[in-house]
């Protein structure tokens, strides 16, 4: 019963019944972080840095370059190219201030001194340098082999001189024996009468003549050989001289 315009009626009624239900939610929370990102071209040296600062290089740099920027190499002296990968040719392009010659090399140049000269301590310039040329080469080595030759030649003419002492001295003995028998012979056929024909008659041992003969030819020809050795000598010191100031005289003429 419920009351209504002062009178109680029949009334609708209602109870509310509550229970407890459990179910999962999710719920979108946002955070907020600072993320670094470098430029593209660019990176960090080390994990953790704020700035990029380093360049990086798709392609390595080659021949000691570095990289200085996105993609650019910086190449040691003596290289080029996007890589680093060209040798310079100084030599062509006459920036290496060698005074003779110029050679290249990979990454660099040397230079060189045409011969009979030496470089000098730039390592640019050359100096005269008379041990450098090939014919004073050429004469050393031909100086010692003179030396060699001249000393035998000396050694023989030592001992043909020797020979011939030793056979004059045969000489004079045997001439010395021959003039001994003659007087010998002499002095007998004087004392024998003049119509003895029993007087021994000067008569002489034809080896004896003939040995001298011998001895005088041997001489002779020893003493030639002496003369002809002395020559060679000589005109071996000579010729050898001649060519070798020849020679220099050329070579000084073409480099003056």
């Amino acid at each position: 019963m419920c009351e209504m315009d002062g009178s109680y009626r029949l009334c609708t009624s209602f109870r509310v019944v509550y229970k407890m239900a459990y179910r999962e939610a999710y719920v979108m929370q946002t955070e907020q972080q600072m993320v670094l990102a470098c430029c593209p071209g660019w990176t960090q040296y080390n994990q953790g840095d704020i700035s990029c600062m380093k360049p990086v290089c798709k392609r390595p740099c080659l021949n000691g370059g570095t990289c200085s920027g996105p993609n650019r190499c910086q190449c040691r002296k003596g290289w080029t190219g996007k890589q680093c990968q060209k040798d310079i040719d100084e030599c062509a392009r006459k920036t290496d201030g060698c005074q003779q010659i110029c050679i290249n090399t990979k990454g660099s140049f040397n230079c060189a001194c045409a011969d009979g000269f030496t470089v000098n301590g730039d390592r640019k310039t050359c100096k005269l340098c008379l041990s450098c040329l090939p014919e004073y080469v050429e004469m050393s080595t031909g100086y010692k082999n003179l030396a060699k030759r001249v000393s035998k030649l000396e050694k023989e003419k030592e001992e043909l001189r020797n020979t011939v002492t030793k056979i004059r001295n045969e000489h004079q003995q045997t001439i010395q024996g021959l003039r001994s028998d003659i007087q010998s012979a002499a002095a007998a056929a004087s004392r024998a009468p003049a119509n003895d024909a029993s007087a021994p008659m000067l008569a002489f041992d034809r080896s004896g003549w003939e040995h001298l003969a011998s001895l005088s030819e041997q001489i002779a020809l020893l003493e030639e050989r002496i003369e002809g050795c002395e020559y060679c000598v000589v005109r071996v010191l000579s010729g050898w001289l001649a060519h070798v100031l020849s020679s220099l005289l050329i070579d000084f003429t073409s480099y003056v």
